[in-house]
């Protein structure tokens, strides 16, 4: 389903983001690349939230 898919491209980029952080000191356009990913994963979501109303997406990132 959709709302799984974007949940797990959400979850990707964050973890992505906070293991290259934990690792190694990023330069600031390594870290606004991975900031932006992660922001337009949740910007997806919700989009997909907005027009879907879909009961399995409320229960998933977008709600927290």
């Amino acid at each position: 389903m959709e709302c799984e898919r974007l949940e797990a491209e959400f979850l990707e980029a964050r973890n992505r983001l906070r293991n290259l952080t934990r690792l190694r000191k990023l330069n600031a356009a390594e870290e606004k690349q991975l900031v932006d990913r992660v922001a337009m994963a949740i910007a997806r979501a919700k989009e997909h939230e907005a027009e879907h109303n879909c009961e399995s997406c409320e229960k998933g990132m977008v709600a927290g």
